[in-house]
């Protein structure tokens, strides 16, 4: 009797790509991108990149702790700016996803719509609304660079203990900031406010010309770009930041940001093809949800989170504190 082997890999693999926890993992993500980024980025800069700096060999002690100090405070901080922030703009376009023909006019419906039966489905549409859920993450940038510089001394404090105890009142200050909060019931405001600018044919072109584009990327670039911009400046205002470590610790966050932008897009390019690959086995394994655009729509979100989440907060702070370090020795020397 000749019994037939089974081929174990492929079963095991499809089932993975259509297990619950992935697919409800990818439809967050398409839905709240912004806010994945930021958590994936707190895990990441609370306990990896502290590691990955206080690994960096000869590089000044006291600099690698204002590092850390600023990765914990950046790590707290955006989180919790992208959750307040984020949620009423996400809240908004989930209206307008529910019920397009209330919010858009025909023109733009009929624009948007790529040919699908549904407009909410097209590459189009959802290139046009997630530069509102994406695009929300930079709105915390400004916000994000004041209360991460306000928090390095306290965490240095907290953590290191190398400051004196009279700087602990940073908390206080914080405490005492204008309430951040969006308060009331704004979504459905919103939601007619970003139909508005849907509704015009000039954002509706863009949509059109960029709906293939590494959008995702470019967004999460773009944030990360004004995000250490703002707290470069604050930092070189912050009198509590011990000035013989300020210009390192300043160098070491612009390092950080032009290392990360350029490996990531040298990264995105040389995964394209593989990229495209697991997408189309993806949709294989998953060709009868009625949610397929969504998963997929997910898998493109994620992909630059864990490029980027992988250069900024494992491979170069380690190279970003050795340089920022070498530099400071050539100027004392």
């Amino acid at each position: 009797m000749k019994i037939q082997s089974v081929d174990n890999s492929k079963t095991n693999f499809k089932g993975v790509l259509n297990s619950k926890l992935l697919l409800n993992g990818l439809e967050f993500t398409a839905k709240n991108g912004a806010l994945v980024s930021a958590g994936a980025m707190f895990g990441l800069s609370a306990v990896c990149r502290p590691l990955s700096i206080l690994a960096a060999p000869k590089a000044d002690k006291k600099d690698k702790q204002y590092a850390c100090a600023k990765s914990f405070a950046s790590s707290a901080v955006g989180l919790g700016l992208t959750a307040l922030i984020t949620a009423p703009v996400v809240n908004a376009i989930e209206k307008i996803d529910k019920n397009p023909e209330k919010f858009l006019n025909s023109e733009t419906l009929k624009n948007l719509s790529d040919g699908a039966k549904n407009v909410t489905k097209s590459k189009t549409y959802k290139l046009a609304t997630q530069m509102f859920k994406l695009g929300s993450g930079i709105l915390t940038s400004y916000p994000k660079a004041v209360l991460t510089t306000m928090f390095i001394p306290a965490f240095m404090t907290a953590v290191f203990n190398k400051q004196k105890s009279e700087q602990n009142p940073q908390i206080a200050e914080i405490s005492d900031s204008k309430d951040l909060s969006f308060k009331g019931k704004i979504s459905t405001k919103l939601a007619y406010k970003f139909a508005d600018i849907i509704n015009k044919p000039e954002f509706q072109m863009f949509s059109k010309k960029h709906a293939d584009s590494n959008f995702a990327q470019h967004i999460f670039c773009a944030t990360d770009v004004a995000t250490t911009g703002f707290t470069l400046n604050r930092i070189s205002k912050n009198p509590k930041i011990e000035s013989e470590n300020k210009k390192t610790l300043m160098t070491n966050s612009a390092i950080a940001c032009g290392l990360t932008i350029g490996a990531s897009y040298g990264i995105d390019k040389l995964t394209e093809k593989p990229t495209q690959k697991f997408i189309e086995k993806f949709k294989e394994a998953n060709k009868n949800s009625p949610k397929l655009d969504k998963y997929v729509e997910g898998i493109k979100i994620a992909k630059p989170i864990a490029v980027l989440g992988t250069l900024y907060y494992l491979a170069i702070p380690f190279v970003s504190t050795i340089v920022a370090d070498r530099l400071k020795s050539e100027n004392k020397a």
